[in-house]
């Protein structure tokens, strides 16, 4: 398989991060792909960095807009794009040399999706967590079963560690100006994909700057994440109602996610409102078997209210 990859990498003052990022991409043991980079009108010299890397290799594209946000930068690569295949880099990530040809191995039946392992880094490279748990070297599932297991975080709903067939993006856009989009945007491809592929290597280093958009003391855009789990909601119980249950448990961890970081704040509303979801969710899988038994812990240790099920949240989340 020759396909041509189109490789999607947006991009805001990243130049500390940048180098790191290009050069892993442009070593790619698979030769035959296009590397568009979206500068997202960066104020340090993130743009003169990639202006700089495209003087030497023809397969950059670099285009430039001014700040409109992460997921209009994708889009505009998606629209530039000739790929038959593409994949979403973050700029601050990194991805070892057979990133491109293990995701290619993924889709070489026709699969709609491919997907690797992935490896969370901190800011001194410590390992945080590994994304993945494998049964054999190349899982072929149907797209329900996909689904199934990125509900189950297992891969987790981003894009990036992925590859999609580029038709899946034909009525499919980032949500402009939200944050938590990867979960959408996964959820819906995932919905209309026929088949997916795991592929067991681990070949995507996420990096997890403390000041991230997601690890970023709490602002108010965070509170996106109800309208997205209700989009979410609603796609797969339309199409999979039967995976209700992976559903509600992988809502259950998003609002989780976003309750801790509010909880310590002055948003006392907020946060009873993602509490309250936290406990709409709890409802209907308290006694119900969870693929994910860090969510199916999590579910029950919030049974002895908000004080503990942060405590342990926390303590959990530093291991």
């Amino acid at each position: 398989m020759d396909k041509l990859i189109s490789v999607i990498v947006p991009c805001y003052n990243s130049e500390k991060y940048i180098d790191r990022c290009i050069n892993s991409l442009i070593h790619q043991s698979y030769k035959n792909f296009e590397l568009i980079i979206i500068d997202d009108g960066s104020t340090d010299n993130s743009l003169g960095k990639i202006r700089h890397w495209s003087l030497f290799d023809n397969r950059i594209n670099v285009i430039t807009q001014k700040n409109l946000g992460r997921s209009t930068a994708r889009n505009k690569g998606i629209e530039n794009s000739r790929g038959d295949y593409i994949t979403f880099v973050d700029s601050d990530d990194f991805v070892t040399s057979d990133y491109l040809f293990h995701l290619v191995k993924g889709v070489s039946q026709g699969q709609d999706i491919s997907m690797v392992g992935s490896i969370s880094i901190d800011n001194d490279s410590n390992v945080l967590s590994k994304e993945y748990d494998w049964k054999q070297k190349v899982e072929n599932l149907t797209g329900k079963q996909g689904l199934s297991r990125v509900l189950s975080q297992n891969p987790d709903c981003e894009v990036w560690g992925k590859m999609f067939s580029r038709q899946l993006f034909n009525d499919i856009k980032f949500p402009d100006g939200m944050i938590y989009e990867d979960f959408l945007v996964c959820i819906k491809v995932l919905g209309i994909a026929q088949s997916v592929s795991n592929v067991a290597c681990i070949d995507y280093f996420y990096y997890q700057r403390r000041n991230s958009t997601m690890n970023s003391p709490f602002n108010s855009k965070k509170m996106d994440i109800i309208e997205i789990c209700e989009k979410v909601k609603v796609i797969v119980l339309n199409k999979y109602p039967s995976l209700k249950y992976q559903l509600l448990g992988r809502l259950f961890a998003a609002y989780a996610n976003v309750w801790v970081q509010i909880e310590n704040s002055d948003n006392k509303n907020d946060a009873d409102k993602l509490w309250n979801k936290m406990m709409q969710c709890r409802k209907t899988i308290l006694f119900k078997k969870l693929d994910n038994f860090k969510v199916y812990a999590g579910v029950y240790v919030s049974l002895f209210g908000k004080r503990v099920f942060r405590a342990v949240y926390n303590f959990v989340s530093k291991r």
